[in-house]
């Protein structure tokens, strides 16, 4: 099923964009059968293409925002001077013959599809113009209203009160207000009375439907139980099961009892991707009968909706049953550490437990703790029964993070003493963890590697990077570091590849091969994108420490400051406002390009799903330049005024 979802729902927006009428509207028809199946009767209405907007209104791909934006812009062409909507289209010639007044109903289901579409769509003029329309058709203070917008002198057909036309007020002011008592008394007590029909509707799902969408209170239960009593004694079309799945995902939100609704959905779509037409709504009644008005393009509209809530409510259980494994996955890892720890004498196991803990309660802890486990489901084939071997490499990469943040404080002359044997009790354990993970003396060897790469990047950094300074006031700049290919930058922290690598080997594939060589390069080119955006971030406060990361390499080559010694307060001004300007450009310029590296690397090896651990991490990234880039236009403008 959760192949065929996407499908149908691309091939029903594919039928209603062919559909949709030049001006954005869409042509219902009127037929005395309620399964509409003759089309000799078209007529232009305001209400179905609003039924249709508010139907599409959380399906977000580019098809489907054409279609919406165009049903919009056809919406905004019908309403009068006070906001309110006919059923009728302003162009159909009908509108002219019937000449009924506007209504509550059409109004409402307008507004309730412009706000869904788009909130800016209802203007505070909108939202004054639609106060005084509920003030003119309350019934008593606070609801329920009159449908049609007629004086109260008119004949008592034009002053009749209706729980669908209610049930649609009441959605929109959830929508942007708090509805008010008397209106949720009134909707309750018609649950209570079940009184749920109308004369302008078939019969029961259309106002279940509606009710799903904007009541919550204590009777939710019963409109299930009134749903599935229905059901059971029913034969349902495809425009009732649309119906009934979107009302008991927004009522309860059980799949299980939506599933058989949505496969019989899903077998009844046409080879056009439609569903068929059926009445919805009540029309005219005349000497041969009463007319029935609906369409395919409603239908399927309807249909959609309920798919797209579906696949939502299935991707949602499937995040909280992951959410809930990882739960019990971060549970064992923090017991098996609290093993490992226990041998170690006071005080240096309480050091040990809290500089780990701080470690687990960071922003990266997921990403430590659980890579190794992400990155096998990302595999198109992934390991399986290795709960064992995912915790011992969560617990490595813990470690080994833990302690090279206690020595990276060093680095930068900050590092507490009182630290320094949790750190080297951490990398202990976090190199004893990977030689008991994957006990095979290539890939021990790698690890060893691996670690000697990680101490010769730090010492190339303290003897390459580090310029004096005094008191923050002054600093003295010499030649600045090479960073060549930027490998550096991976180098420091490749101890964080080391958990996927594991996995790759385990699979089977050798140091040596395209496919391991492919992930292991993705990663360190991640890893100096994931460098770059901190230091991008960081560069003044290291630069005033005389840390020369390349984010301020790069700024002092392209300001073209020379050896020296340099007052602070002389060149920061001009180091912030050309960094603003220039460098950080070329920083983020370097951050896309090496996240493209890492994209055409993790391509190249074949071995992962589309969406995968990585591509996730490299998409974050992308997500943090853009914020950066917008943020540097901000300063820009303000800078231009300071």
């Amino acid at each position: 099923m959760q192949i065929r979802l996407p499908t149908a729902i691309l091939q029903g927006l594919h039928y209603l964009a062919a559909h949709q009428q030049p001006d954005g509207s869409f042509i219902s028809y009127l037929d005395l059968d309620s399964n509409i199946t003759h089309t000799n009767k078209p007529i232009k209405t305001v209400f179905i293409p609003a039924l249709i907007l508010a139907s599409l209104s959380e399906i977000d791909t580019s098809e489907s925002m054409n279609i919406r934006d165009n049903l919009a812009q056809f919406l905004l062409t019908q309403k009068s001077e006070q906001w309110t909507f006919n059923f009728v289209a302003n162009d159909d010639p009908q509108r002219h013959s019937r000449n009924y007044p506007d209504d509550l109903d059409d109004t409402f289901c307008s507004y309730i599809a412009l706000h869904t579409h788009d909130p800016k769509l209802i203007t505070t003029d909108a939202l004054v113009q639609m106060t005084k329309v509920l003030l003119a058709t309350e019934s008593t203070v606070g609801g329920p209203y009159r449908t049609w917008l007629a004086p109260l002198t008119s004949q008592k057909i034009w002053l009749d009160i209706d729980p669908a036309v209610n049930s649609n007020v009441l959605y929109f002011l959830t929508l942007v207000t708090t509805p008010p008592e008397g209106l949720i008394k009134y909707i309750e007590q018609c649950i209570d009375d079940n009184n749920l029909t109308s004369p302008y509707y078939v019969p029961f799902y259309p106002i279940v439907y509606y009710l799903s969408r904007g009541y919550s209170g204590p009777n939710t239960q019963k409109l299930v139980e009134l749903l599935e009593h229905k059901n059971r004694y029913t034969s349902l079309s495809p425009l009732e099961c649309a119906l009934t799945v979107s009302a008991l995902l927004r009522l309860c939100g059980s799949i299980e009892l939506c599933t058989p609704y949505v496969e019989q959905l899903l077998d009844s779509q046409g080879t056009d991707g439609s569903w068929p037409g059926a009445g919805f709504c009540t029309d005219e009644k005349r000497t041969e009968g009463l007319y029935y008005n609906g369409c395919a393009a409603l239908t399927t509209a309807f249909a959609l909706e309920a798919l797209n809530l579906y696949q939502h409510h299935v991707e949602k259980e499937r995040l909280m049953i992951e959410t809930n494994k990882e739960s019990s996955r971060v549970h064992t890892i923090l017991r098996k550490m609290n093993q490992d720890i226990s041998t170690i004498d006071e005080p240096l196991q309480n050091t040990v437990r809290e500089t780990l803990t701080k470690t687990l309660n960071s922003k990266n802890a997921k990403e430590i703790t659980q890579l190794a486990y992400q990155f096998n489901q990302s595999l198109r084939k992934p390991l399986s029964d290795s709960a064992q071997f995912f915790n011992e490499l969560g617990l490595a990469n813990l470690y080994g993070w833990t302690a090279y943040t206690i020595y990276d404080d060093f680095l930068d002359y900050e590092g507490q003493p009182l630290l320094l044997p949790a750190a080297n009790t951490s990398l202990r354990l976090s190199f004893e963890k990977l030689l008991y993970a994957l006990p095979n003396p290539e890939f021990q060897a790698l690890i060893r590697a691996q670690f000697n790469i990680i101490d010769n990047a730090n010492t190339w950094e303290l003897s390459n990077c580090r310029f004096d300074t005094y008191k923050h006031r002054s600093i003295t700049i010499r030649a600045l570091p090479e960073y060549g290919d930027l490998m550096p930058l991976a180098y420091r922290s490749i101890g964080h590849t080391l958990s996927p690598l594991a996995v790759m080997y385990k699979k089977g594939y050798t140091t040596d091969s395209n496919e391991f060589q492919s992930i292991y390069t993705a990663l360190k080119h991640y890893i100096i994108a994931k460098q770059l955006n901190d230091d991008a971030h960081d560069w003044q406060e290291d630069f005033l420490f005389g840390r020369i990361t390349y984010a301020v390499a790069t700024l002092l080559q392209e300001l073209a400051v020379t050896p020296g010694t340099y007052q602070f307060h002389d060149l920061l001004p001009a180091m912030q406002k050309y960094f603003w300007h220039y460098t950080l450009t070329t920083i983020c310029n370097e951050m896309e390009r090496q996240i493209y590296l890492s994209r055409q690397a993790l391509k190249t090896s074949k071995v992962l799903k589309d969406k995968n651990i990585l591509i996730t991490l490299l998409d974050s990234i992308d997500m943090s330049i853009q914020d950066t880039l917008d943020k540097q236009s901000q300063t820009k403008e303000f800078l231009q005024y300071f």
